[in-house]
């Protein structure tokens, strides 16, 4: 699905994708010709069903949109990389953008205030509290297999420290 309400359209960014945009290779236009009778353009407020709502949030990449789910908790919002993580809605800024930096701040501020909880692009599912902490939904499993504990070079950083990564060129 791709937006039509951005800066340039993602239909037109995907036949002729930025240069430095390592995250959307130059044939992917292809292969959304390939399957264009089956996508819809959609914009912001288009109904996919009861409670299910189209946002769009820009920002991280061109055209980008998030869902909103109403249901009997609130309002659940699945951002897929507007927001790709806790770190990223905490601090308010996105940590990988391709499209624009001014637009991906806008956009985290308008998911995080739509949502009571939000599924991020590369996180679990989590909300933010009156006081802007982080409360994931459930608790976080990760299981790394095959790796003794003691290996050297694995390190587990719990900083949390907020990196950003802005493509070169943006501005063209």
């Amino acid at each position: 699905m791709t937006s039509t309400t951005s800066q340039k359209p993602s239909v037109e960014y995907l036949r002729n994708p930025h240069r430095n945009d390592h995250a959307c290779p130059e044939w992917i236009g292809s292969v959304f010709e390939r399957y264009d009778d089956r996508i819809r353009e959609v914009e912001e407020g288009v109904r996919l069903l009861p409670g299910v709502e189209i946002i769009d949030a820009p920002g991280h990449s061109a055209g980008t949109i998030a869902v909103a789910v109403a249901g009997d908790d609130g309002t659940a919002v699945l951002t897929g990389d507007s927001i790709q993580n806790s770190i990223v809605a905490r601090e308010r800024r996105n940590a990988l953008v391709f499209w624009s930096e001014e637009l991906a701040i806008q956009t985290i501020d308008k998911l995080v205030t739509i949502g009571d909880v939000i599924y991020p692009g590369h996180d679990l599912p989590f909300r933010i509290d009156a006081n802007g902490k982080v409360e994931y939904v459930h608790d976080y499993r990760l299981t790394v297999t095959g790796v003794p504990a003691g290996e050297p070079g694995l390190k587990l950083d719990t900083s949390e420290t907020f990196r950003q990564s802005i493509m070169p060129g943006i501005e063209e």
